[in-house]
């Protein structure tokens, strides 16, 4: 009997599930890589988030804002000596070394859509183990080597690991080695990290909260807390829908922010001279206290009081300001475990609309407002 245990992504999971019963063997979907029957192999689906016009661009061909969990669940199977096939959904070529290193087999299934149980048809083999489908695809775009240009990070990356229209069939003789380059260029740990730049970046997520439900995610193009005092809608910046207005109508306190699963460690950017950096224009200039706080696991957190800097700026004017991390970190936050790096709180009416949070060492010191 054999288990197919495909964590991250469905990829029509019917579809999969069907083709593997078929031949007298058995599936289990986990979403963490966790499993009740060890498998003879796990087929791990994953992939970009949706994405339209600039709301997806990126700076580097790096996969997921350089975060590594899927790649961390794909060792994981490694360690237990389990064989990985690892499914890569993605509307473009990205710098994978490190994903096709540690894979077994390594797929590039695009953007299947309501189509993934293809993908299955040429995955799993017939009861005799002969493919019942072999891959005719073929690459249509070059597949890069590096996630920058090494001469000028401004231009289109050279370096390439395959050509347009390479791919591989059954029984074809292997493309590349499996001890591929995995440092990048740029250790974007110590220079910048994005949390929403029209979209919340890996691993950023989210949330609204108030008394009624402190963490209640964000989706769609409006969205309120539980109490419905804080809203949140998708709007049209620089393109269609990059982004968030959030509205505070007042009554209860309510807070807006980005969070991850894990906890972060940002003292590299510290050391780099960081900065929590904002771009946005205030709407509606607050009519009582407002704080930005940080988080570092409950109840791990810090906070500065931006009442009056907010109260300062002109509303409809787009500004760009930052805070250090420095001053996050003399009110208590503990940078090596950050959960939180944007978390905006206030009971009083208010609103902006936010273009793009990050956290990064490249903004003038005209631009740092400092502590409070």
């Amino acid at each position: 009997m054999k288990t197919v245990t495909s964590p991250v992504q469905p990829l029509s999971t019917a579809g999969l599930e069907q083709a593997v019963n078929n031949i007298g063997g058995t599936t289990e979907l986990s979403e963490d890589g966790s499993f009740a029957k060890k498998p003879d192999v796990a087929v791990v689906v994953f992939g970009e988030e949706p994405y339209a016009e600039g709301v997806g661009d990126v700076m580097s061909l790096i996969y997921s804002n350089g975060v590594k969990s899927d790649l961390a669940l794909i060792k994981s199977f490694k360690a237990q000596n389990i064989p990985v096939v690892a499914v890569f959904l993605t509307g473009r070529p990205l710098w994978m070394n490190a994903e096709i290193n540690n894979s077994d087999a390594f797929v590039v299934a695009w953007l299947p859509g309501t189509e993934g149980g293809g993908i299955a048809d040429v995955l799993v083999a017939d009861s005799k183990g002969k493919p019942r489908y072999d891959f005719t695809g073929r690459l249509s775009f070059d597949w890069p080597a590096a996630e920058l240009n090494a001469a000028n990070h401004e231009l289109p990356v050279e370096a390439t690991l395959l050509k347009r229209g390479q791919g591989m069939n059954y029984g074809a003789a292997e493309l590349v080695a499996d001890n591929l380059n995995e440092k990048p260029m740029v250790d974007k740990a110590k220079v910048e990290n994005i949390v929403f730049s029209g979209s919340p970046r890996p691993p950023w997520k989210t949330y609204v909260g108030d008394g009624g439900n402190w963490q209640k995610p964000v989706s769609g193009k409006r969205s309120s807390s539980e109490y419905g005092k804080l809203i949140v809608t998708t709007v049209d910046g620089a393109v269609q829908e990059d982004s968030r207005h959030v509205e505070w109508t007042g009554g209860n306190e309510s807070q807006f922010y980005w969070q991850s699963d894990a906890l972060n460690d940002i003292t590299p950017m510290r050391d780099e001279g960081a900065a929590l950096v904002m771009i946005f224009k205030i709407d509606k200039r607050p009519k009582g206290k407002v704080t930005l706080r940080m988080d570092c696991g409950w109840p791990c957190r810090g906070e500065l009081n931006i009442t009056r800097i907010l109260r300062s700026i002109p509303e409809g004017q787009p500004v760009r300001i930052g805070v250090p991390l420095t001053c996050f970190e003399k009110v208590g936050v503990n940078l090596s475990r950050v959960n939180s790096p944007f978390v905006l709180v206030s009971s009083k009416p208010f609103a902006l609309t936010i273009a793009d949070v990050r956290l990064t060492a490249e903004i003038s010191k005209n631009s740092l407002i400092g502590c409070g």
